[in-house]
């Protein structure tokens, strides 16, 4: 998540004025100076950001990634993700990826997945090659949709994921039952997320800067 958020931080500085960004990320940029909202009585919080956004559209200031990738919490998780994407102005992240093409990982064999992985990577590079991206969400059948649902097939995986890495940091889980196949099926999927994750945040990015 530290490269993604590095990666669109300096695509965004080279190609656009701090004034010319999404609102939502000139706002969230400020959290660097001013610390998280913890409360906002009498507006004075937001006053304080309108005032960093003015002077740093006057002075055409570079933002950094820092203030987006803040969390106490150095496992990816699955409230990390979706904290990391609401800084970019991404709502529900495993919302948007349920029932995609993304979720054929959990029915597809060995090979199926190595081949979807190879071929999704391909065209996510395609998408990315050139600024402003030209992801669209139609291309893997993302959602659009930023309601609750149900515990997503990607969350739980994360969660089981998370678990077995602490049981076996924390000296919980001497024994590993889990099968080499088993093991490079978790691998696979971990790495298809990642790339699941830049197509979303390219796609997010693209529909936000082609509406300024």
């Amino acid at each position: 998540m530290k490269e993604l958020a590095k990666a669109i931080i300096n695509d965004l500085n080279e190609n656009y004025e701090y004034v010319d960004m999404p609102v939502a990320l000139q706002r969230r940029y400020c959290t660097k100076f001013l610390g998280e909202q913890h409360d906002n009585e009498n507006g004075s919080f937001d006053y304080k950001v309108n005032q960093l956004v003015e002077k740093f559209s006057e002075i055409n200031t570079k933002i950094e990634y820092q203030p987006f990738i803040k969390s106490n919490n150095k496992n990816p998780n699955p409230n990390i993700v979706e904290t990391i994407f609401l800084n970019f102005g991404q709502k529900k992240v495993f919302a948007c990826l349920n029932e995609s093409q993304f979720d054929g990982a959990f029915s597809m064999t060995s090979s199926e997945l190595k081949e979807f992985i190879s071929n999704s990577k391909e065209q996510i590079k395609e998408h990315i090659k050139t600024f402003p991206y030209s992801s669209q969400r139609s291309d893997f059948s993302l959602s659009i949709s930023d309601k609750q649902v149900q515990r997503t097939l990607w969350q739980e995986f994360l969660d089981e994921s998370n678990k077995k890495r602490h049981e076996v940091a924390h000296g919980n889980d001497f024994d590993n039952f889990d099968s080499i196949s088993v093991l490079e099926s978790r691998k696979d999927k971990i790495l298809l997320l990642q790339l699941a994750l830049v197509e979303l945040m390219a796609c997010h990015l693209s529909e936000k800067l082609s509406s300024i």
